[in-house]
């Protein structure tokens, strides 16, 4: 295990057991923004961060990270809403860029569009259609069907400069410390990693995604997660296919399509409804390989709308993700948060799930945010 921190102070102890007022375990988006908020409105705790391998090595780093302001709820409308407002407003807003959007939707769709985005919606002008068309130049948009556009709030997260921000903001990170168990006893938990490195702390997040959780025992027995679903997921890539700085996202969400335009090709958020179900990995899991199938499917989702450029597809990414079957968070001991994104709202709703989090961790009905101490760059 490797521990690195820009403050000295960030964790105490002997090389077997350290202490930190809060520990997260987990280090994708959600984990990393429970740390950050952490940081900014408690700068007195000592917080760690924990993952079995490195932060941003999971599902975060190999998501399409785009934070859409929509919400199939008014509660997940919320949360987004307050996302996309702390993304904007504190420390994160160094690592996201603002991303027009296009939506192709049929036109009886536009009243539940314009209900489910929580940002204005208009209908795409002439300019739209034909920056649309020099990007895309077979995208086909069906009889019945408008193109609306999003101008506001359409945001995309570097999802590797996120990753640094935790020990760039003094967080102790520890890598590769996968905890295999963890018990509350006298008001602290103890938590053991599978390299016998011991943890103690009064507060935990939980944010393990996909992984499968250690044993958590509290004061009164054993806590158990809640229910999630385990799925392996992927993207498509054209690397053929290079965009420029303003090209917007086209979403068609009656396809479960996205098309994401950039600098080293287009990314395709695409669904297969052959990927099933899988039992949660057990301890380290290796990122699925992307198959000559999963390539398949993910060629023919893109020809139902750009067939010339489904056929230069020459590869993608495969990874898993997990979906809760209750609510996108949920609140444990009164000491410990258990928070669970998925179904790509891992990176979209993290900001506000971490801020929900945190405040109840604190006791408090809402935290404060504030700068980011500067911290003092050295090692421990």
């Amino acid at each position: 295990m490797v521990v690195t921190s820009a403050r000295t102070r960030s964790v105490s102890g002997p090389p077997s057991a350290r202490v930190a007022d809060l520990v997260v375990v987990g280090g994708g988006a959600l984990g990393i923004a429970a740390a950050l908020h952490a940081r900014r409105s408690r700068p007195d705790w000592r917080v760690a961060l924990l993952d079995q391998a490195a932060p941003g090595a999971g599902a975060t780093g190999r998501s399409l990270a785009v934070v859409a302001p929509t919400g199939e709820n008014a509660a997940i409308r919320s949360l987004v809403a307050r996302s996309i407002e702390l993304y904007r407003s504190t420390g994160l807003r160094a690592v996201v860029r603002r991303r027009a959007a296009l939506v192709v939707v049929p036109e009886q769709a536009e009243p539940l569009l314009r209900q489910q985005t929580t940002s204005p919606v208009r209908r795409a002008r002439t300019s739209d259609l034909q920056g649309l068309h020099a990007c895309f130049p077979d995208l086909h948009v069906r009889s019945g069907e408008a193109v609306f556009a999003v101008d506001e709030d359409f945001l995309q997260v570097d999802t590797q400069a996120l990753a640094d921000l935790p020990a760039a903001a003094g967080v102790a990170v520890a890598c590769g410390a996968r905890v295999d168990a963890c018990r509350e006893a006298d008001g602290r938990w103890e938590l053991l990693t599978a390299e016998e490195v011991r943890w103690h702390s009064p507060r935990l997040v939980f944010a393990v995604g996909p992984w499968q959780p250690p044993l958590i025992t509290t004061a009164d027995g054993v806590w158990n997660p809640p229910r999630a679903r385990v799925k392996r997921v992927a993207a498509l890539h054209v690397t053929g296919h290079i965009g420029r700085p303003n090209d917007p996202l086209v979403a068609f969400p009656a396809d479960n399509l996205l098309l994401v335009p950039g600098g080293d090709g287009l990314r395709v958020s695409f669904l297969n409804p052959y990927w099933r179900s899988q039992p949660i990995p057990a301890g380290p899991v290796e990122a699925p390989a992307f198959t000559a199938d999963d390539l398949a499917a993910g060629r023919d989702a893109l020809a139902l709308r750009a067939p010339r450029l489904a056929e230069q597809a020459d590869g993608g990414q495969v990874f898993w993700d997990s979906y809760p079957v209750d609510s996108p968070s949920s609140i444990g001991p009164a000491s410990l948060s258990w928070l669970n994104g998925g179904a790509g709202r891992g990176v979209r709703l993290a900001p506000a799930l971490a801020e929900t989090a945190l405040a109840r961790l604190a006791g408090t009905d809402a935290l404060p945010v504030r700068p980011c101490p500067r911290p003092n760059r050295s090692a421990s």
